[in-house]
């Protein structure tokens, strides 16, 4: 502060010299009284300023010397008498942060290795958005229930742009076009007459001038339902046939059982044993013309005939009706 009062009184007595020389020098030359008004204004005024600098200078001491470097002292013992107990705070603090800080990486790296997994995961949802076909074959729609596609249509509804699949639920089958082959379902009533190996002839409903040949590869021995067996049929398929394709409907027609010199009758003919199951009898016309009872053995039966094994033979008559006097 006492420089800069110091540099500005010495600016003023600058000043001063400087318009006593040019007030002299003016004197005694001939320069004309308007140059030399010119430069003398020029002169008085810069003396003026440097004046008013001087007095502005001599109140700015003034008051630094009065106010500023006391206020400024009393800052600078107030700071100092505040550091210890800054230094006491940051003592105490700085190791609480350090440890809420590290705590609190902890918590963004346990946060950053769920979004890094999620990530992980979406990309590999997103990969397996992409469906590519494990096999060469036709695309049916839905789930494939013992050669039925029942869900076909509700699953036609959902493979559309902004339909939903819900997850592990099978929404389409890859099925080869060959081979093919029959699934059936045998009541158990005809359990006894389907067994393995017995040949037969299928009919595609589509195309029933179609005769394949059909051939029993197994009947299941636990029913998939109340009185059902499932059973699988091998079917041959030749060149004909290309136009069958997995999931259409065929009739299966099979001979359990031939006998061509079996005698048969009507089952209507037949009487069963009131008192026992196992006895049955006919009634055949005798030679004098009565009818008469004629324990018979039965063999295989069907809604049309029924086999006779014992009891009559080639060209005996037998009666439709029972005879009234019986």
């Amino acid at each position: 502060a006492d420089f800069m009062l110091k540099m500005a009184e010495q600016y003023v007595e600058y000043q001063e010299e400087e318009l006593r020389q040019l007030e002299k020098m003016y004197k005694a030359d001939d320069l004309t009284e308007e140059t030399e008004e010119i430069v003398l204004k020029r002169a008085r005024n810069t003396l003026e300023r440097a004046r008013f600098y001087l007095e502005t200078a001599k109140a700015s001491h003034e008051q630094t010397r009065k106010l500023g470097i006391p206020r400024r002292d009393e800052q600078i013992k107030d700071a100092a008498k505040r550091s210890p107990l800054q230094w006491q705070k940051s003592k105490t603090g700085l190791p609480l942060q350090l440890k809420k800080s590290r705590l609190e990486l902890k918590k963004a790296k346990v946060a950053f290795a769920r979004k890094e997994k999620k990530l992980k995961e979406l990309l590999a949802d997103r990969a397996a958005m992409t469906v590519k076909a494990p096999a060469a074959g036709i695309v049916y729609y839905g789930k494939c229930v013992r050669g039925k596609f029942s869900d076909a249509g509700s699953r036609a509804g959902s493979l559309r742009r902004g339909g939903t699949i819900s997850s592990n639920d099978v929404f389409m089958t890859i099925v080869e076009r060959r081979p093919m082959f029959i699934r059936s379902t045998v009541p158990e009533k005809q359990l006894h007459c389907v067994r393995a190996g017995i040949k037969g002839i299928a009919e595609p409903t589509g195309y029933p001038d179609l005769k394949l040949t059909a051939i029993v590869a197994r009947v299941d021995p636990i029913p998939i339902s109340s009185g059902s067996f499932n059973s699988r049929i091998t079917v041959e398929l030749p060149e004909a046939a290309k136009a069958l394709v997995p999931g259409m409907t065929c009739k299966v027609k099979f001979v359990p059982y031939r006998k061509k010199k079996a005698i048969t009758v009507p089952p209507k003919v037949i009487v069963t044993d009131e008192w026992d199951d196992q006895k049955h009898h006919v009634h055949v016309l005798g030679k004098d013309g009565k009818a008469k009872k004629r324990a018979v053995t039965l063999g295989k039966r069907t809604d049309k005939k029924v086999e006779i094994l014992k009891g009559l033979s080639k060209g005996d008559k037998v009666l439709l009706e029972r005879p009234k006097e019986e």
